[in-house]
């Protein structure tokens, strides 16, 4: 035997003794290297499937097919991989979200039933949470009895007021769905009362007021899986809000068409309640106002109006102010009309409502010099002893505003006889017309306020 065959036979030999030690090793020692290495590996696995959890819970909380399918993908990967009760549980759970949020309903209950078959191996909080989306997935589907019956079991046993909140308000959304509104306020109102920060509720409530029938779908993820979250919960709160106020501002527009005023102005309100100065906000006031107006509540009207004008924001300040001219115009208030007419033109020259202001503002010019002439002849009428005068002025109240038809602020009306017209029909739009001892004579005086 050469020195290279005995260098080769002496290193297979420390190879076997090796192995032999590693084996005995792993069998009877605690503490086996290849015991820590699988349980390494098998931790680092636990920490990404839980991070994949994490990533695919943050997916359904976004309203797109795409993100469904992204959380689909996740569940299904760590699903795959059978790491434990636990993360299988929550595996299938999720997938039974994601499919629901996919309209794959049929899918969607045969997971919430295979974890239901097995409830005696899933902890409390999940049973929980597998009887209340099984349950209102039901009550979707229109499987009413065995829908109602899990969730006023589940309503019964727990004392989580958050969830009976959830629970009240799955009710809700089926009573909505039903068109059954005053069942569903019922149960809106119910809900807010366990748990007052329940923004779904909220909205429902919302569309129960004002006749919207929302899918039972829309944004009704929750915390079902972790509990975690990248969104913090005050921009998941902020985000739930402003849903809140379109719903709401939406329905004050329909309530405000159909001539349920003091429905409009609830609706209106509480856009301006949950929300700052912006422009959702300031659109809310000005129809809030114009709805008191339409209801006789001409004070109030007045004075929202006058909020629209003192808030920070601008963006309905010019038509603000030029129904508000028309309000004093009907009062008979001329010069403090003509005030607001004229810093609507002036302060807004490229506004889209400078038209109708500078058409008020002649109107309403030419009617203060009618009453100033009328005035001063009158004062000489008495020293003088003239005969009366016969006014034959072209100018007549102005009509009421045309009412909105759509989410946009309706323009001002042209004022009826307005100068422009009296041009077209050979007359300057400072001119008035009498009639003295049986003659037409035309008089044109200076304007007292330009």
């Amino acid at each position: 035997m050469n020195d290279l065959q005995k260098l080769i036979l002496a290193g297979g030999f420390l190879l076997l003794s090796g192995g032999i030690v590693l084996l005995a090793f792993d069998r009877f020692g605690s503490n086996s290297p290849i015991r820590f290495l699988n349980v390494e590996r098998n931790e680092n696995e636990i920490q990404k499937a839980e991070r994949q959890l994490t990533e695919a819970d943050e997916y359904l909380r976004q309203n797109s097919s795409e993100s469904a399918r992204k959380a689909l993908d996740l569940f299904n990967s760590v699903l795959s991989r059978n790491l434990g009760e636990r993360l299988n549980q929550m595996s299938r759970y999720g997938l039974g979200l994601s499919l629901e949020k996919l309209d794959d309903n049929a899918a969607a209950l045969e997971h919430y039933r295979g974890l239901k078959l097995d409830q005696d191996k899933l902890a409390p909080e999940m049973r929980d949470k597998v009887d209340y989306s099984l349950g209102r997935l039901l009550l979707v589907i229109n499987h009413e009895t065995e829908g109602r019956s899990l969730l006023e079991a589940l309503l019964a046993r727990t004392n989580d007021g958050r969830l009976k909140s959830k629970i009240h308000t799955a009710f809700g959304q089926f009573y909505l769905a039903r068109g059954d509104r005053q069942r569903a306020g019922e149960n809106f109102n119910i809900a807010l009362k366990y748990f007052p920060e329940n923004l779904q509720a909220e909205i429902g409530r919302a569309n129960a007021s004002s006749g919207v029938r929302r899918s039972m779908y829309y944004e009704y993820y929750d915390e079902y899986l972790t509990g975690n979250s990248h969104l913090a919960p005050a921009d998941r709160r902020n985000r739930t809000s402003n849903q809140v106020r379109e719903t709401a501002y939406e329905g004050g527009l329909r309530a405000y068409r159909s001539g349920r005023y003091q429905e409009a102005v609830e609706l209106f309100g509480r856009v301006i309640r949950d929300g700052g100065d912006n422009a959702e906000t300031e659109k809310a006031r000005y129809w809030s106002a114009e709805a008191l107006h339409a209801s006789g509540r001409g004070s109030e009207a007045y004075n929202t109006f006058e909020r629209v004008l003192s808030n920070a924001n601008s963006s309905m300040d010019q038509p603000a102010l030029v129904r508000m001219g028309i309000i004093l115009y009907q009062q008979g208030r001329l010069q403090d009309a003509l005030n607001k007419f004229y810093r609507a033109s002036e302060d807004y020259p490229n506004g889209a409502y400078t038209n109708r202001a500078l058409e008020w503002k002649k109107e309403t010019e030419a009617q203060l010099r009618e009453h100033d002439f009328l005035k001063n002849y009158d004062e000489q009428k008495r020293e003088e002893k003239l005969p009366p005068l016969t006014p034959q002025s072209n100018a007549e109240p102005a009509a009421e505003p045309a009412r909105e038809r759509d989410d946009r602020v309706s323009e001002a009306p042209v004022p009826a006889n307005s100068a422009r017209e009296r041009e077209s029909e050979g007359e300057s739009e400072s001119t008035v017309m009498f009639e003295v001892d049986g003659k037409t004579v035309s008089l044109s005086p200076e304007p007292s306020v330009r």
